[in-house]
């Protein structure tokens, strides 16, 4: 078995700092889950609604969302774009509520995923402006160029890339 690392910790102080290349990149969460990650061998809920060709690793991200943020309503999967493994059912995008007003949120999520990339076979995570990788771990954090707007900056949305 892998571990999938609680969702309560990150209040807990689980997460580093700003300027720590494992910790956050704004320095804390100021939200999170409020409750504790299952373990990954549990069965993909049929609730959660995600487009046909998503891969199983990419339904287990969805079910973990729709289990542990539940505030989220809108996860997208597979879509024709060439450029992006959307278009290979490898990604999912996490829409983020109300973004402009719920930041915190978004972050929670992306350090979640961070967290448990292991568990669920995540290659990258995008958020704010912000990209991790697997293969560029401890590098942390690191900001990526303005593409124009908010939604290609995924600033409304967690891009979530898995194998």
């Amino acid at each position: 078995g892998q571990h999938v690392l609680h969702a309560h910790r990150f209040q807990h102080g689980a997460h580093g700092t700003a300027g720590d290349h494992a910790g956050t990149f704004r320095g804390g969460l100021h939200e999170h889950a409020g409750r504790t990650v299952a373990g990954t061998s549990a069965p993909i809920a049929r609730s959660v609604a995600m487009p046909s060709g998503v891969v199983t690793n990419g339904r287990r991200v969805a079910e973990a969302v729709h289990t542990h943020f539940p505030q989220v309503a809108t996860m997208l999967g597979r879509r024709r774009d060439y450029d992006s493994d959307h278009n290979s059912g490898r990604a999912v995008d996490i829409m983020i509520p109300d973004y402009k007003n719920n930041a915190a949120l978004g972050q929670a999520i992306a350090e979640y995923m961070r967290a448990n990339a292991s568990a669920f076979g995540i290659t990258y995570v995008i958020w704010d402006q912000h990209i991790w990788s697997v293969q560029r771990g401890k590098e942390g954090w690191r900001r990526m160029s303005n593409r124009g707007s908010d939604n290609a900056n995924h600033k409304n949305h967690v891009h979530v890339s898995v194998r």
